[in-house]
């Protein structure tokens, strides 16, 4: 179960592993495929389970970041309340993912209350590693300037 292996999943039990799977779909993408676009409706986030990802953003499609690690999640928008994705996401190789439903999966948090709580300080460690990655990224480019 590759839920297990996100770390957005980490700490939650089993019964609420399972009921997610329900709302998940297993998809591949070609090497290639755009995923979605900065401004179009975010309905499910995406968890990967090989492969690798861009997140790009602006009118340049700028690179944020690339993710490859099993179990990362990406796409996340609309668990943050926002009804749009904020980043676009292309598969720079052949990509396996899990497509989690985040209208059915949100449902699931409210009803699952324990878990959700563990769900959000996941999220949260997972929001801040990647800001501090960002940050990184951007003292990288101001010291090669």
């Amino acid at each position: 179960m590759y839920l297990k292996q996100a770390d957005l999943f980490r700490g939650i039990k089993m019964d609420f592993l399972k009921k997610v799977m329900e709302v998940t779909l297993r998809k591949s993408h070609p090497e290639g495929t755009l995923l979605f676009r900065s401004g179009d409706p975010a309905e499910y986030f995406y968890i990967l389970i090989n492969g690798r990802i861009e997140l790009s953003m602006g009118d340049d499609e700028k690179q944020i970041h690339i993710g490859s690690q099993t179990g990362e999640a990406f796409g996340w928008a609309v668990l943050v309340d926002r009804e749009t994705f904020t980043a676009s996401a292309r598969c720079l190789r052949r990509c396996d993912l899990l497509q989690v439903n985040a209208y059915a999966f949100k449902q699931l948090l409210d009803k699952y209350r324990e878990d959700g709580f563990i769900f959000y300080q996941n999220l949260s460690a997972a929001l801040g590693k990647r800001l501090m990655q960002s940050y990184l990224k951007t003292i990288e480019l101001d010291d090669c300037r």
